[in-house]
């Protein structure tokens, strides 16, 4: 999940969220699907779920010559769109709302 799916833009990646189902002994199965938009050259390699629904999520990747970039970020789903019954995510799709995140630091800087 670090990087987007094969067939979706590059800079969005997907979550995907879980429902606990009541009956079928409690197990879990696939619930919303979020797209969310990844700085430039940068993957996912962690998310944290909060109490309240929003994600910590950190963004991260090495650019030869450059060095490390890795940004901490606040993540809100609430509001996005869910995109499990869309194939292909591509740039700009209009009927597509991403989730909101909002910069809390640049590790590096």
């Amino acid at each position: 999940m670090e990087y987007a799916l094969s067939g979706d833009s590059a800079a969005l990646v997907r979550f995907q969220t879980w429902e606990r189902a009541e009956d079928e002994g409690g197990r879990f199965g696939a619930a919303d699907q979020y797209a969310y938009r990844v700085d430039p050259g940068l993957g996912v390699p962690e998310v944290t779920a909060l109490p309240d629904g929003r994600l910590l999520l950190l963004e991260r990747g090495f650019t030869s010559g450059v060095g490390n970039t890795v940004r901490l970020f606040l993540a809100d789903p609430r509001r996005a769109t869910d995109t499990s019954g869309i194939d292909t995510l591509t740039e700009g799709q209009e009927s597509v709302r991403t989730v909101r995140k909002t910069l809390l630091a640049d590790l590096v800087d």
